[in-house]
């Protein structure tokens, strides 16, 4: 059996010509519907994956005309695109990975990456989460011990990597901050 998710992602709100770009999951289930609580888990499993692209898919739209109105300081900064880094954040449906362009201005010899400062993205590892994951890890933290915290986030989010011993020290410290 085969499922099939498509989903349109239009920015029309800043130009007259809008851009669009196609989210497209296909997925193959495994001996079709085999039972309610197997196919339940399934299109959970179908949902998150899309959540994810579509996240990704949205923020590199979301880039791309960000960046056809880009400037760095003012119009004498001559910038030139210097390609990709990838960037994985933690949602409140598991860690999604996209591409940030880098530029690098000539005129302030200087590399940015000008779609950080529009979505609030730092290189300090406890702010590459989304507000989602923090109020989900901060809520599990504050009435669990880490380890059940831990599992709890896991189920949640459909991500089995998404917390790490680093995580375990983020938690604690909120923890700490909460109580």
């Amino acid at each position: 059996m085969k499922v099939k998710v498509e989903i349109t992602l239009t920015i029309d709100e800043y130009t007259e010509d809008a851009r669009e770009t196609q989210v497209q999951i296909e997925e193959d289930i495994p001996e079709g519907f085999q039972n309610l609580n197997a196919w339940e888990q399934n299109v959970r499993n179908i949902g998150f994956r899309s959540m994810r692209t579509l996240f990704s898919n949205g923020i590199e739209l979301y880039e791309e005309r960000m960046l056809s109105e880009y400037t760095h300081k003012n119009s004498h900064c001559h910038t030139i695109n210097r390609g990709l880094r990838e960037f994985t954040l933690k949602t409140a449906f598991g860690k999604v990975k996209f591409p940030r362009r880098r530029v690098f201005c000539k005129t302030c010899n200087q590399w940015i990456t000008p779609i950080d400062k529009a979505l609030g993205l730092h290189d300090d590892e406890h702010e590459k989460a989304t507000a989602g994951f923090k109020e989900l890890s901060c809520l599990c933290s504050v009435k669990q011990p880490y380890r059940q915290a831990t599992e709890t986030i896991r189920h949640v989010t459909q991500d089995p990597e998404i917390v790490s011993h680093e995580g375990k020290k983020w938690m604690e410290k909120r923890r700490f901050r909460l109580t």
